[in-house]
C-alpha cells in the first residue's frame, strides 16, 4: 500500500511540474506578442509551397526547410553553435524558439522548436515540428538561449558562457527589447 501511495504521489508531482513548465512557456510566448522584429532578422514565408532557408547570428546557424500548406507549417532543420561558442564542447542547455510575424514585423505567436539538456555534446542538433500558423503570418524569426561549457569544468562554473538572442527591437530606435 505504501508503494502505491508513493507511486501516486510521484505521478502527481510530475504532473504538477509539467503544468508549471507549460504555463511558464505560455507566459514567455504571450509576453512577446506584438513585439517588433526588424527586417534583417526575418525570413519571409511563401504563401504556399516549400523552401530551404538559412538564418544566422554570430553565435548560431539554423539551416532549415519548410513546407507551408495554407495555415499549416512543417519545418525541419539543424542548428549549430558557431563563432566563439565553438570553443566550448558541451551545453548545459539550449533552447530555440520560432516567432511568427505579420506584414509589419509584429509577433503574432511563437513556439519552442528545440530544447536540449545538460551535457549535450555540441555538434549540430536536429529539430522538426508541425504547427498551425496564426492568421496573417507572412514571415518568421528565431530566438535562442543557452549555456555552453567545457567538459569537466569544476563546480565553481569557471568555464561556461551564457548566451541569448531575442530578435525583438523598439521599432522607433532599433534598440533591443528585453521584455514584451
Amino acid at each position: 500500500m505504501a508503494k502505491m501511495i508513493r507511486f501516486v504521489y510521484n505521478i502527481l508531482i510530475l504532473f504538477y511540474c509539467i503544468c508549471i513548465l507549460i504555463g511558464c512557456h505560455a507566459a514567455f510566448v504571450r509576453g512577446f506578442r506584438g513585439s517588433f522584429v526588424p527586417e534583417p532578422l526575418r525570413t519571409d514565408l511563401l504563401a504556399d509551397g516549400s523552401s530551404e532557408e538559412f538564418w544566422h547570428t554570430d553565435e548560431i546557424e539554423v539551416h532549415f526547410r519548410y513546407r507551408r500548406e495554407k495555415e499549416r507549417l512543417h519545418i525541419a532543420g539543424r542548428v549549430q553553435l558557431t563563432g566563439h561558442l565553438q570553443n566550448y564542447d558541451s551545453a548545459d542547455s539550449f533552447h530555440l524558439h520560432v516567432w511568427f510575424l505579420d506584414a509589419g514585423g509584429q509577433v503574432l505567436a511563437g513556439k519552442g522548436l528545440l530544447s536540449m539538456g545538460k551535457g549535450q555534446k555540441i555538434l549540430s542538433w536536429p529539430f522538426k515540428s508541425e504547427m498551425m500558423l496564426p492568421a496573417g503570418t507572412v514571415s518568421m524569426s528565431f530566438s535562442y538561449s543557452g549555456r555552453a561549457n567545457i567538459s569537466g569544468s569544476d563546480a565553481s562554473g569557471q568555464d561556461f558562457w551564457d548566451f541569448q538572442m531575442l530578435p525583438f527591437r523598439d521599432p522607433d530606435s532599433g534598440s533591443a527589447k528585453n521584455s514584451g
